[in-house]
């Protein structure tokens, strides 16, 4: 340990004294820190899950990072189940998904994501099968599956999983068979399924199988022997070569010859002390070392390549102590190091950027890039804000030129807007008001060209925008405010094409930008303010296309910045305000804006690749245009656009100027350096992000496994769980989601939807990673979520989650089942009271007719006396005939009203004898039929209240056989209500004419499924067409009730027949089945209600003997008729008959 501890010292001071930054070589690294949520800067270890989450073990406590936030794991003294020790040195996800931290001092823990605890396994002294040490280096799981552990000062463990055990492997100084060294400190399997342990005794190669190992060591007699015993990292690339990352230097396994072949990186002063080993796609070996920054090393020339810490630049190295390197899924290099984490991408270089330094004369005069020029001898030129350049690109250095720099208008001549090379070989350079220079590279003069006030065949004016050189050889030169001038170099003089007002073929302009040459020859001009010219050199006229606020074909702006023909043939015109496509046929422009991809609206410069792709440099970025076939552009289908930014690479998102050398390399600049890449060189990201749900939270607090929220508890990880439940108080919650693309993550685009609640997918990116939803009704829900990388590479399958929201009390089915019974009682309760009221109306009326009757026996008996008083009065009466004649009158009179309420009574008393006859029945039905289910529900609900021991499923099947009880009551209240309604005369018919035969075939096709039950098949015999007059709802309960019955009567496995066909004026239905058929006693009770017939259903289906009565009303009320023809034994046949409409159209 003292060895380590000067050693480490040691090369510490050598880094800070000897090593100097190495800027030309550095890597663009990304990095990240306390700032953006790392527990601690030093990383030991480094790790990708299955999911796709990056993990990262520190000196305090776990990490991972799903490419926006961190979070972090911690030991808490007051709970058992976090992590042991928030020192972490080795991280491993195994087969099964299970995740194992290896930690100093605290032993081995075992991980569960869904509840985010932590399980310790630690060294017992008393206990061999317990860990041999508490301080876990390394971890790995071989191909069978079984579990290694490398501890530190303890050898070699197997886990057991089945006892939770270890079996230890220490070093035996009396065994050469045992492991080399108690201090192990790195494990590998490798494609012969060799495991080798490094510990700080040298290389092993462990035999499961023989429990032994195979000893490799350090001898200094032997230069192929291992060049140093402490081993810290073992890998093998693809062509099966082992590497060894040793305290001394990098070393290579000879399979054939079990010997080792030494590299070192003699030229570097420092350490060869290499902590890591990191194989890449392309084979060469990244390797972090212990103080002296990141080597790369290529097996093809044994060359290493160095990168360091380089204090000025923000994006080298954080530290030069490199722990661990890791690569991600989709390409990202991730190394830990002393001072936080740095990350490379590739794509990120893909743009080779140079800028001034002023330190150093042979970097780039100025960051303002105005010119780029490729001559015939390949070199590249490079004009801007201070001067002209020359590029040597192999060895990334300038050499500059100054123009005329004693002189007083040096500012202005150093100032190279525009550079050209002549078919003479002449360079010309344009300047901003130092005029025009012509420049001879071998002997470095200038000849210079300026606007002499009054001279009419000077320069028009001194500021210089573009080039181009007709076939007579003459030097076109565009300018700034003096239009065209041109150049004969013959007789020095220059003649012009300006702007004249008067003048409708002259230039639209004097401010030109480009001068461009299409292939057939003719010269297009852009202009600032006056569009685009086109120059005709037989009339020396210019035809003008300018844009027109009210013509949308016209050109889009009148400041035309840049022009190009691709290899198509198409003229595309770059302008202030989008890229159109210029017709040259037609005359008309499409133009491309921002809305339909591009970074900006300004295009400043346009080229185009071998792959036909445009490349579009604008005002804020780089755009790659893949321009679709000429039919799709008709049909406004413009390609795709991929854009580039900052975060991509380039110097700055303000470019002006771009070049397409011979060889296919863009070179381009602006306002922020000069900048070279090759188009085919360039690399989309095409990896799809996994997405995991990454938060949840309830009324804004986020929710944690097993941690209570206002009420509710989430047994796992939400990044775990797959459905979930809530209650209708939990109203407002919110799911966090990321897709784990890494790459400018922040421009991970997504979409979600909640199916049952939203109706289309809601847009968002990487700022707004998450849905809030409020106040849901009572249901089921399920909530995707889908994501794209930076590039537009969606993963389409996404991620879902289920989520339940229970209902309230009074929302739930149980509730709603009580309030039916109760309101089913409260019915029987009320026919009840009314049908007692009426018995007792009758029995009062009985009591009035009594007296009645009395009075008139008494009056009789009064008479009958009177009568044989005057016999013996004869005299006297005789006097009083008249009198006596009208009593008699009156009497008769009173016998006839007597005679006239004795019927009343009995009318009445008849009524009530046949209400309490219905009402008995009725009770009959209730007590037996309804009995049953009222029962059953009530069983099941007793069961559903015990305690929560029944699944899911039985709780489901519950619930299902109360809904179908329920339904029974329901169908046999709705025809005792039917027979009430029709008697009652409470019916409103709604007469219309019907197709009989598709009515039929409508029941059929519905009862179908209750036949199927029972084997039943449907034998069908109609026309195609048969028209009657009937209220249709009712002819349909006709059929279904009939086709019921037969279903109801059948045993299994027979047919059905149904027969319809129009005989005469009507038209009859035959439905008949083969049960059990009728008795002759059964036809006349056949249509009455609350009968009960001698056949009964064969399925034990119920029957409330109402079903026939409610046909037979139905087809009383529609003029029609129903009877039945049946023998016992040979099944019953049903026939209604209705009125044929012979002419559907009347």
């Amino acid at each position: 340990m003292l060895r380590l501890l000067i050693s480490y010292i040691f090369f510490s001071v050598v880094n800070v004294f000897f090593h100097q930054p190495l800027s030309a070589q550095n890597i663009k690294l990304k990095h990240l820190s306390l700032e953006e949520g790392l527990s601690q800067l030093r990383v030991n270890c480094i790790f990708q899950d299955k999911q796709g989450l990056m993990w990262f073990g520190t000196e305090d406590g776990l990490n991972y990072y799903d490419g926006y936030t961190f979070r972090s794991y911690r030991h808490d003294p007051q709970d058992s189940t976090s992590l042991s020790s928030n020192v972490v040195l080795s991280i491993l996800e195994d087969k099964k998904g299970r995740f194992w931290i290896g930690t100093r001092y605290g032993g081995l823990n075992l991980f569960n994501p869904g509840t985010e605890t932590f399980k310790a396994y630690r060294h017992d002294v008393e206990n061999p099968n317990s860990l041999s040490s508490n301080m876990i280096n390394a971890l790995w799981e071989d191909s069978n599956g079984m579990l290694l552990v490398g501890a530190d000062y303890g050898g070699l463990n197997i886990f057991n999983p089945e006892t939770e055990t270890f079996e230890q492997y220490t070093f035996d100084p009396q065994n050469p068979n045992s492991i080399s060294n108690e201090r192990v400190l790195s494990i590998y399997e490798d494609s012969k399924s060799r495991i080798w342990v490094g510990t700080y005794g040298g290389l092993n190669i462990f035999d499961p199988k023989k429990k032994t190992f195979k000893r490799f060591q350090h001898d200094l007699s032997n230069s192929t022997s291992l060049s140093n015993d402490w081993i810290y990292n073992v890998r093998e690339d693809a062509h099966k070569r082992i590497w060894v990352a040793t305290y001394n230097g990098l070393n290579m396994f000879d399979n054939v010859t079990q010997t080792f072949k030494r590299f070192a990186n003699e030229g570097l002063t420092g350490s060869n002390w290499f902590n890591c080993i990191y194989v890449n796609r392309d084979g060469k070996l990244w390797l972090g070392t212990n103080s002296t920054g990141l080597r790369i090393f290529d097996p093809s020339n044994t060359k290493f390549k160095t990168f360091l810490n380089d204090p000025n630049d923000l994006k080298t190295l954080s530290s030069n102590w490199i722990q661990a390197i890791c690569e991600d899924r989709s390409g990202r290099v991730w190394i830990g190091t002393q001072n936080g984490i740095d990350i490379y991408d590739s794509q990120e270089s893909q743009f080779t950027i140079y800028r001034n330094d002023p330190s150093d004369i042979n970097s780039l005069s100025s960051n303002i890039v105005l010119s780029v020029y490729q001559d015939k001898l390949d070199r590249i030129w490079v004009g801007t804000w201070d001067g002209l350049n020359l590029f040597d690109r192999d060895a990334g250095k300038f050499k500059r030129y100054a123009i005329n720099a004693q002189s007083a208008f040096a500012a202005e001549s150093n100032c190279i807007f525009a550079i050209y090379q002549d078919t003479k070989n002449q360079l010309w350079i344009g300047t901003n008001e130092g005029g025009l220079y012509q420049f001879n590279p071998t002997t470095n003069t200038f000849s210079h060209y300026k606007h002499i006030p009054g001279d009419t065949s000077s320069l028009s004016v001194n500021l210089i925008s573009s080039f181009f050189e007709d076939n007579p050889k003459k030097l076109w030169v565009g300018t700034y405010s003096g239009g065209i001038s041109i150049f004969d170099q013959q007789t020095k003089k220059f003649i012009h094409y300006q702007h004249d007002s008067q003048n409708e073929s002259s230039l639209s302009h004097n401010v030109v930008r480009t001068i461009y040459p299409d292939r057939n020859g003719r010269l297009w001009i852009g202009t600032q303010g006056g569009g685009l010219n086109l120059f005709d050199p037989s009339t020396k006229s210019f035809k003008h296309f300018e844009h027109n606020a009210s013509d949308t074909t016209s050109l889009s702006s009148n400041t035309v910045r840049s022009i190009y023909e691709d290899s198509h043939g198409r003229l595309w015109i770059g302008t202030a305000n989008g890229l159109n496509l210029f017709d040259r046929k037609t005359q008309k422009c499409k133009v491309i804006n921002e809305k339909h991809g591009l970074p900006n609206n300004a295009i400043v410069s346009i080229q185009e690749d071998e792959s036909g792709r445009l490349w579009l440099f604008t005002r804020r970025g780089l755009s790659r245009f893949t321009p679709a076939s000429d039919e799709q552009i008709q049909k406004g289908n413009w390609g795709s656009f991929r854009n580039y930014d900052q975060t991509d690479g380039l110097p700055g998102t303000e470019l002006d100027v771009s070049f397409k050398g011979k060889d296919g390399t863009i070179y381009f600049g602006g306002t922020n350096g000069f900048a070279v890449f090759h188009p085919d060189a360039m690399q989309d990201n095409n990896y799809a992000p996994p997405i995991i749900l990454s938060g949840f939270e309830i009324f804004n607090k986020r929710v944690l496994p097993g941690k209570e929220v206002n009420g509710f508890i989430m047994p796992l990880s939400i990044s775990q769980t797959e459905k979930l439940t809530l209650s209708h108080n939990e109203s407002v919650f919110t799911i966090e989601f990321a897709a784990l693309s890494y790459f400018q993550a922040e421009k991970n685009e997504y979409v979600y939807k909640l199916d049952g609640f939203d109706k289309d997918w809601n847009y968002t990116d990487a700022k707004r990673r998450f849905a809030t939803y409020t106040n849901l009704d009572p249901g089921t829900y399920v909530f995707r979520v889908k994501a794209s990388n930076n590039d537009g590479v969606w993963n389409n399958d996404g991620r879902t989650l289920t989520i339940t929201i229970t209902p309230p009390w009074w929302e739930t089915w149980w509730f709603k089942l009580l309030v039916f019974i109760s309101v089913l009682g409260v019915a029987a309760l009320v026919y009840f009271i009314r049908t007692e009221s009426i018995r007792r109306t009758n029995k009062a009326l009985a009591i009035i007719v009594e007296q009645k009757t009395k009075e008139l026996k008494r009056a009789n008996l009064t008479l009958a006396e009177q009568g044989e008083e005057l016999a013996t009065q004869n005299e006297r009466l005789k006097q009083s005939k008249e009198e006596i004649a009208a009593q008699r009158d009156l009497v008769s009179q009173q016998n006839i009203i007597l005679s006239t309420q004795r019927e009343e009574l009995a009318s009445q008393n008849q009524e009530l004898n046949n209400l309490n006859i219905e009402k008995n029945n009725l009770i009959g039905i209730v007590a037996h039929d309804l009995k049953t289910p009222l029962n059953q529900i009530k069983g099941l609900i007793s069961l559903i209240k015990e305690p929560p021991s029944l699944t899911h499923e039985e709780n489901a099947e519950y619930i299902r056989m109360i809904n179908d009880s329920a339904k029974r009551l329901t169908s046999m209240i709705d025809k005792i209500l039917n027979v009430e309604a029709i008697e009652a005369k409470q019916h409103n018919l709604n007469l219309e004419t019907v197709n009989f035969v598709e009515l039929v075939r409508t029941v059929i096709n519905r009862t179908t499924l209750d036949a199927r039950l029972k084997q039943i098949e449907f034998k069908a015999s109609m026309p195609s067409d048969v028209f009657i007059y009937v209220d249709k709802s009712y002819a349909d309960q006709i059929i279904e009730n009939l086709l019921s019955n037969a279903i109801k009567f059948s045993p299994n496995n027979k047919n059905i027949y149904v027969k319809l066909n129009a005989d005469g004026d009507v038209a009859i239905c035959e439905i008949r089945d083969e049960g059990p058929g009728l008795h002759e006693s059964d036809k006349d009770k056949l249509f009455k209600k609350y009968q009960k017939l001698s056949a009964t259903p064969t399925g034990n289906e119920s029957s409330t003997g109402l079903g026939l009565s409610i046909v037979k009303k139905f087809v009383d009320v529609m003029d029609g008729k129903i009877w039945c023809e049946s023998e016992i034994g040979k099944g019953a046949s049903f026939f209604v008959q209705f009125n044929l409409i012979k002419n559907h159209g009347v």
